[in-house]
């Protein structure tokens, strides 16, 4: 975004267009994680994001990918997270019996962790 955008506002809503569905959707995706097979919502929070990670392939490699269309298609990867996660972090009590929850639950947050921490530094590189 910073190359086809000089304005700050839209490089920071790249990052606001992303989150914001995990945000507002988390306690909806929630609920539906836990009414529906969660395996089928992980597999829908999946699609969206491979959708959007498609689409935003394309549009760059035929060079019409403009801000607002980066935009909308970050909000629609969030939509994916915002459904995924919730039923990812369930699915680990059906996995798992559960004197090993609480340890599998601190190797994802500190796995997740890690990645949120070194993953922009590497993509700085």
């Amino acid at each position: 975004m910073a190359t086809i955008s000089a304005s700050n506002l839209m490089v920071a809503l790249v990052q606001a267009a992303s989150t914001l569905p995990v945000f507002f959707l988390s306690i909806l995706a929630g609920a539906i994680a836990d009414n529906f097979s969660r395996r089928w919502v992980m597999f829908a929070g999946h699609c969206l994001i491979a959708l959007a990670s498609t689409t935003l392939m394309i549009s760059v490699g035929l060079g019409f990918a403009g801000p607002w269309l980066i935009l909308g298609l970050g909000f629609l990867a969030g939509c994916g997270f915002a459904l995924n996660d919730p039923a990812w972090h369930a699915s680990v009590g059906d996995i798992l019996h559960k004197r090993d929850i609480p340890a599998a639950v601190t190797l994802m947050s500190v796995g997740y962790n890690i990645v949120r921490s070194v993953g922009p530094a590497l993509g700085g590189v």
